[in-house]
C-alpha cells in the first residue's frame, strides 16, 4: 500500500498513478469482499460495476458529463444484496465546492469531501486519499450526500466515482428503493 492512500483527507490526482491506483484497489477490494459475502451467505451471483446514473435513478443528460443535484440532500436507501463503495469524483464544475456525507437520512455526519481542487487537475478526476470504509454502504442501509455549489446552483457538473456490488439480475437498473 502506498504511503499516501487511505491516510490523508484530500484527493489524489489520477496522474499520480501508484497512489491513485492504490485507492482504486482498496475500493475494489471492499466491493469484492461484499460480493463474496453475499454469495456465501445467500447464494446470489453478483458482479461489480462502476456507478452509473441509472443505479441512482438518474438519466444521463447527454454529452460527456453527468450531473448531480446540489443545494439539497440526496438520500438513498440501498436495495437488499447491493453495496456502494465511493472512491473519488470527476469534477468539471468550477462552482462545485464539496460533498457532505451522512449515514442514514442525514442523521450521522461522516465528513466533507472538498472536491474543488479536483476541478484543477488536468483530467478533472481524483481519488479520495482518506479512509474509504466510512463511506461504504451495504444492502438496506441509507446514506445522504449534499453537494455544495459556491454559486448556489441546483446541479453540479460532476460525478461520484464508485464501485457497486449488485446481483446480476439488477444490471442496468436502480440499486435504491
Amino acid at each position: 500500500m502506498s504511503s499516501i492512500a487511505g491516510k490523508r483527507p484530500f484527493f489524489i490526482n489520477s496522474r499520480d498513478f501508484n497512489n491513485y491506483n492504490s485507492v482504486l484497489d482498496q475500493a475494489y477490494a471492499l466491493a469484492k469482499e461484499e460480493a463474496m459475502r453475499i454469495y456465501q451467505q445467500r447464494g446470489i451471483q453478483t458482479k461489480i460495476e462502476l456507478l452509473k446514473p441509472v443505479h441512482l435513478g438518474y438519466t444521463a443528460t447527454g454529452g460527456t458529463m453527468y450531473t448531480l443535484p446540489a443545494t439539497a440532500n440526496s438520500t438513498y436507501t440501498l436495495k437488499s444484496n447491493v453495496a456502494f463503495f465511493p472512491f473519488g469524483v470527476v469534477n468539471q464544475d468550477p462552482t462545485w465546492y464539496s460533498i457532505k456525507w451522512y449515514e442514514g437520512a442525514a442523521t450521522k455526519y461522516i465528513a466533507d469531501w472538498y472536491v474543488r481542487p479536483v476541478y484543477f487537475f488536468q483530467e478533472q478526476e481524483g481519488a479520495w486519499g482518506g479512509q474509504l470504509e466510512p463511506y461504504a454502504f451495504r444492502g438496506d442501509q441509507s446514506f445522504t450526500f449534499y453537494n455544495i455549489s459556491n454559486a448556489g446552483n441546483a446541479t453540479v457538473y460532476g460525478w461520484i466515482l464508485a464501485f457497486v456490488t449488485i446481483p446480476t439480475t439488477l444490471e442496468e437498473t436502480k440499486i435504491i428503493v
